[in-house]
């Protein structure tokens, strides 16, 4: 089974869009949401929507506290929405992307692990074209290419490539996996849990199975619709080009090999990216 994380912080406007192409997946799946303590609204946003906008059956009201992963949060309900079992969780604190994503697949039952950000969504057959690549590949991680919306889910017209195989080498140069494109084994993220919330903690966490699994394989077909926002992190490139030092230095590597490394990542980057910003 493939279980789907989908952690939301204030992105009430955004998650119904990421739920519902979760849904459509025709996989053996299950799919759990964390509101990680949001404060605009979509805490009461979610609790409404999903009373008027879905048909739960087999709800059951739980309100049950779990500690997992350093993060303490409520079960608040569990049901099916289209014969897809559904958990509905809610952080009693702001814990960060990376530890929420670490509570999913701690409390998830899947052999593999969908991420889903909130804000972003995926074409109807994703998952089922990953399994088979993971199948015909034996790879632990599989990624896809992306395609850029804006907020108003209109295409900008950008897609972002994916390497068909992607090794520890062409990991170091620049990021090629992005977190909600990726199915991987839960094994793999229980070995090398997100940390770290002041580095580009996905990143991080895919050169550290990549150095020990040593490749992953890409679909480079837009499977995953990537919305961009002005919250994220990694909008401010000079931010994120300390981010990314720091990731490399978490990585293991030395500070000259981490600086060396850092303008690489960021000349990949711009060659990604050169007809956007």
């Amino acid at each position: 089974m493939i279980s789907v994380i989908i952690p939301i912080y204030n992105s009430g406007n955004y998650v119904k869009k990421a739920l519902d192409s979760a849904l459509q997946q025709e996989v053996d799946k299950e799919i759990i949401l964390i509101d990680d303590f949001s404060n605009d609204g979509t805490r009461e946003w979610l609790d409404e929507s999903f009373e008027t906008q879905y048909e739960i059956s087999e709800k059951n009201i739980a309100g049950n506290e779990i500690n997992a992963a350093d993060v303490k949060s409520v079960l608040v309900w569990q049901g099916k929405i289209k014969n897809t079992s559904v958990s509905f969780y809610k952080n009693i604190s702001n814990y960060g992307v990376a530890k929420t994503r670490n509570f999913g697949v701690a409390v998830c039952s899947g052999e593999y692990i969908a991420l889903l950000d909130a804000d972003d969504w995926w074409e109807d057959d994703k998952l089922v074209r990953q399994m088979k690549m993971i199948n015909k590949t034996n790879a632990v991680l599989c990624n896809t290419a992306r395609e850029l919306v804006g907020p108003d889910e209109k295409s900008i017209g950008h897609i972002i490539d994916t390497p068909k195989k992607i090794t520890i080498k062409e990991l170091e140069k620049t990021n090629y996996i992005n977190c909600s494109s990726v199915l991987v084994k839960k094994e793999a993220l229980n070995k090398y849990p997100m940390e770290h919330d002041d580095a580009h903690e996905d990143y991080l966490t895919w050169l550290k199975i990549l150095k020990e699994y040593k490749y992953a394989v890409g679909i480079n077909y837009p499977l995953l619709k990537y919305r961009l926002t002005n919250e994220g992190k990694s909008r401010n490139k000079f931010k994120s080009a300390r981010m990314t030092y720091k990731t490399y230095c978490y990585a293991g590597y030395n500070k000259f090999r981490a600086f060396i490394m850092m303008f690489s990542y960021t000349y990949h980057g711009l060659k990604k990216h050169k007809n956007i910003f």
